[in-house]
């Protein structure tokens, strides 16, 4: 079931209606409106209001309180005003869902507006030169804002922690969950537990249930499943449960629960099948979540790949550690270039040398498959359609 969506101003419900017969949000509470930026364009009379706002959006300060209404990641404050001066408009915007919020009265002032050339007035100059005083001061400290090199602190000091033993970290998002992420959190549990009851003899229980291409169905079949939950070590499973807590959050809250069990399993099936693919006669067992996290890190950066991840690093001219930040796209092509290579050296050497690299890209491909029909399906339904 989809997650209901909550006023950013006032905390109520949205709900959907239709504006200028385009989809919107609406906030009966306070009358606010939330609009997806390819509906915006529709609805304005030149493409160059909504080029602006994305335009001043990459360097606007984030919003306090302001959290949007699909991903609960605090938006950031764009100000904008007409040709004339006399409209002055303060919108918030999410980058990563390309969502707009308008408070009361303001969506229908936009799409009127006969002027869509946009200038930035007084008030968004003095916010842009607070933004400016931020980054100078940030500067002095050693660091800089946005994306790059030294970037400023996540905001959750326990983050430090995995980015100093070289994690990737989510830069902005906050710890609260607008509904508590089920299917995460009990593959998370049931890999944990699986992990303890094995532990004690992990090398004779992996010989049998892991997955081995040479036998795909054996057990009938129950080590397609019984592998997903098994870990070869205590790091094996420590570094794969971070990051389907990272991640996995985010793609249930996008998703629902159904849909995620449903890539769970897709993608986990995809990655075995992946893996026999490449190498059907091995005998070595497999085992591992890495094949769904996979899925579930595909579609993080393809439904978010505006998101902020960042790595910790030492600092060897001013001392201490800084951050450095990149686009969650970025970084996923980056992880996938180096699983291809991987795996084209693992098949030439006939060793994977412990990591199964066909069967990450295995799992990865339901993920970015199901992500972008999902952005399609957004945009579809933008336009009146039928959801896909």
């Amino acid at each position: 079931m989809a997650l209901e969506m909550k006023c950013p101003e006032c905390g109520g419900s949205l709900e959907r209606r239709f504006f200028k017969d385009k989809i919107s949000f609406s906030c009966r509470t306070c009358g606010g409106s939330l609009v997806a930026v390819g509906v915006l364009r529709s609805l304005c009379r030149s493409k160059e209001f909504v080029n602006s706002l994305w335009k001043i959006s990459a360097s606007a300060p984030l919003a306090p309180g302001k959290k949007c209404p699909c991903c609960n990641q605090t938006m950031r404050r764009c100000c904008l005003a007409g040709d004339n001066g006399a409209v002055t408009l303060e919108l918030d915007l999410c980058r990563a869902c390309q969502m707009v919020w308008f408070d009361p009265g303001e969506l229908s002032q936009i799409a009127l507006t006969e002027a869509q050339q946009m200038k930035l007035p007084p008030r968004a100059r003095e916010i842009m030169a607070e933004y400016q005083v931020k980054k100078i001061a940030a500067a002095e400290a050693g660091r800089t804002i946005g994306y790059g090199i030294e970037d400023d602190e996540p905001l959750q000091p326990w983050k430090w922690l995995p980015g100093l033993l070289g994690l990737p970290v989510e830069m902005e998002e906050e710890s609260t969950w607008s509904s508590i992420p089920f299917v995460m959190l009990s593959a998370l549990a049931l890999c944990l537990v699986v992990f303890l009851f094995t532990a004690g003899n992990l090398a004779q229980v992996i010989q049998k249930y892991g997955f081995i291409p040479a036998q795909p169905f054996r057990e009938y079949g129950a080590t397609l499943f019984s592998s997903m939950f098994l870990h070869g070590s205590v790091w094996h499973l420590v570094g794969n449960l971070y990051f389907l807590f990272v991640f996995g959050d985010d793609v249930e809250l996008e998703l629902g629960k159904l849909k995620m069990m449903y890539l769970l399993f897709l993608s986990g099936f995809s990655a075995l099948f992946f893996h026999w693919l490449c190498g059907s006669a091995s005998t070595i067992p497999c085992v591992g979540a890495s094949g769904f996290i996979s899925g579930i890190i595909a579609f993080y950066a393809v439904t978010f790949p505006w998101r902020r991840v960042g790595f910790c690093f030492r600092n060897r001219w001013y001392g201490g550690f800084g951050w450095i930040s990149y686009p969650a796209w970025l970084l996923f092509a980056v992880w996938c270039v180096f699983q291809i290579i991987m795996a084209m050296i693992a098949a030439k050497a006939e060793t994977s040398g412990g990591v199964a690299y066909s069967a990450h890209l295995g799992g990865a491909i339901p993920g970015v498959v199901w992500g972008v029909l999902q952005r399609l399906s957004s945009r579809w339904k933008e336009q009146g359609g039928v959801p896909l």
